[in-house]
């Protein structure tokens, strides 16, 4: 039962993130279709990490402008055992002698078919998680069994040794990586987290010292920007995420510009016709791609003949995005700031306590009393028509706010439900009495409000 219930919270939870990465990935799309090739491919890239963030991470930024002021869906992940455990009471009390009349009748029909559907939750949250497992175990399969298949022979020829230390060399990196002989792909590829290797072919050991220098300045790059982890955590995502068929889209568009930032990498301090020679490796090298779907996932390569005419555009456009790196690099900055306020969820006003206040129609707005020791009750005087606007401060609510009102010098009081998350009109009985606040906010934290309210 415990477990079950981990499960249906991990699924709203996932649902939850994932709601929130679809709106922020079809922003970033709708960006891309704006600016078009505005932006550096490695500034591309970069966005995409706000997208990246919200799958992994469930932060939450204390903005003021966030859409999540205004749009709350955070009820989503949470799961309300005592109310499930409350209506199996009920469930389990069916054939009570009690459970009599019309309206308890009504009432045990309407709470076993929330309880049917607490189980329809519970059971669609255990299938994906199947699913998920299922996906996840296959993928980590051929993740392994590609290493397998892969072996173990390293490159001992001096010559592309050489080429590649001296790649190293200008990357600034030192760790201790391996070039493994292969014949699995014909694509380099970097393959690995912890024990690092870039897979060549004999094909491609039979290249120029340029073509080498070049294809080892790529797939180092890949390393420098730590996209063989990237790689690996998308694999994870994507078996977590399943179920939205638009997150394929936007993990395989992350990919795409992943290449196209990659190169941006290795050919910053190339000349023109060094670029042109770069070009042409790629083809070289995509024309001898074997590659099955299985393969080009678990490695994170995007080698179609669309992408690889996206990367030739981008190197020749490699001067423009120079001469405006500065623009770029603010603009960049600009749009990830701005995203990450907007888009994320927010935590702004959740740990703040709340202020009430009473808004008149004349626009006057009356602050209710803390409720405390020898506190000075506010007290405001209405008209029998005049309606009143809750409104909140500062603070957050959890849902709604809960009054009792009191008549003075009596023991008379009844309770109601005011729901103010639409900035409701409230009208308040004729007579005088004192009315108590009661504001849930934060984690089960609430805080109370007291005015004197005279309707004549």
């Amino acid at each position: 039962m415990i477990f079950n219930d981990f499960i249906l919270t991990f699924f709203y939870q996932i649902i939850y993130m994932s709601i929130i990465a679809t709106v922020i990935g079809s922003i970033i799309l709708l960006l891309k279709k704006v600016i078009k090739k505005r932006l550096s491919p490695n500034a591309n890239y970069l966005i995409w990490f706000v997208f990246l963030i919200a799958l992994i991470f469930p932060i939450a930024i204390p903005s003021r402008i966030s859409i999540y002021n205004y749009i709350d869906i955070s009820d989503m992940k949470e799961v309300k055992n005592s109310e499930a455990e409350q209506m199996l009471s009920l469930w389990k009390s069916k054939n009570s002698e009690d459970i009599i009349s019309k309206d308890i009748m009504k009432s045990y029909i309407t709470n076993n078919n929330k309880i049917l559907n607490k189980y329809f939750e519970k059971l669609v949250a255990i299938t994906w998680f199947v699913i998920s497992m299922v996906l996840l175990g296959r993928k980590m399969f051929s993740y392994f069994a590609m290493n397998q298949l892969i072996g173990h022979e390293e490159v001992e020829d001096e010559r592309i040794i050489a080429l590649f230390e001296n790649c190293k060399k200008k990357l600034k990196i030192r760790r201790n990586i391996k070039l493994i002989r292969q014949d699995f792909t014909g694509m380099p590829s970097t393959i690995g987290i912890f024990n690092v290797r870039i897979l060549v072919s004999d094909f491609f050991l039979s290249l120029d010292d340029v073509s080498i220098t070049n294809v080892l300045m790529h797939e180092l790059s890949h390393y420098k920007r730590k996209d063989n982890v990237v790689n690996f955590m998308i694999l994870i995502l994507k078996s977590l995420h399943w179920f939205n068929p638009a997150m394929m889209k936007m993990f395989k568009t992350i990919r795409d510009e992943m290449e196209l930032a990659t190169d941006e990498i290795a050919i910053d301090k190339m000349d023109v016709i060094e670029r042109m020679l770069y070009c042409k490796t790629m083809v070289a090298i995509s024309a001898m791609s074997n590659l099955n779907l299985k393969q080009e996932q678990v490695l994170g390569l995007s080698s179609t003949a669309k992408t690889l005419e996206k990367r030739i555009k981008m190197i020749s456009a490699k001067e423009e995005f120079d001469k405006n790196s500065k623009k770029i690099a603010i603009i960049t900055f600009v749009i990830i700031v701005l995203m990450s306020l907007i888009l994320y969820p927010t935590s702004y006003g959740m740990f703040n306590i709340p202020q009430l206040y009473l808004k008149l129609e004349n626009g006057e707005e009356i602050q209710a009393t803390k409720l405390e020791e020898n506190a000075t009750i506010n007290e405001i005087t209405l008209n029998e028509n005049d309606k009143i606007n809750l409104i909140v401060k500062d603070g957050r609510l959890n849902d709604y706010i809960f009054y009792t009102k009191t008549k003075p010098n009596t023991e008379e009081f009844s309770e109601e439900i005011v729901n103010i998350t639409v900035g409701q009109k409230v009208f308040f009985e004729r007579g005088e009495a004192i009315y108590k606040f009661t504001l849930m906010y934060g984690k089960n934290k609430s805080i109370d409000y007291v005015i004197k309210i005279i309707v004549e």
